[in-house]
């Protein structure tokens, strides 16, 4: 969704009569008055499925310590368990459930496996879930300070 899309998917019903608009976008059910009664039946079912495949994919700290280790290009098991510290079936079966859910890419050199990150962009998402983390730090420290 660009940006513009965003901004649109924020404006309620109110919003678009208001400006002169005489009709608001599909994703808008209106009833009772200017009330909106529900998200786009599509936007709810994408989103079910963002949870079922990807949140699940990112939803442990080894994985996303694996998308970070391929962030700067493929690594075979080997390397990714010396760089994560861990064990190779641990590591494995990490890079299964990522390779699974879309995430990551397998390519055979000779014996070895190698992995990488099928969308790079999603380090970056991360990123940015990150620095949201961090501002709520932030601001929570900031309101004991103030007590």
């Amino acid at each position: 969704m660009s940006s513009d899309q965003h901004a649109v998917a924020r404006r309620t019903r109110h919003d678009y009569t208001e400006s002169g608009v005489t009709e608001c976008p599909s994703h808008y059910s209106v009833s009772m008055g200017d009330q909106v009664s529900g998200l786009d039946p599509a936007l709810r079912a994408e989103l079910h499925e963002l949870t079922a495949s990807l949140c699940k994919a990112l939803n442990d700290p080894k994985r996303l310590m694996l998308m970070y280790a391929l962030a700067d290009g493929s690594r075979s098991v080997g390397e990714l368990c010396t760089m994560l510290e861990t064990t190779q079936p641990n590591v494995s079966q990490h890079l299964a459930m990522l390779r699974e859910r879309g995430v990551v890419d397998a390519t055979r050199r000779g014996t070895s496996i190698f992995y990488s990150l099928r969308y790079p962009q999603l380090v970056e998402a991360i990123d940015v879930l990150r620095g949201v983390m961090a501002e709520e730090a932030g601001r929570r420290q900031g309101l004991v300070a103030k007590q």
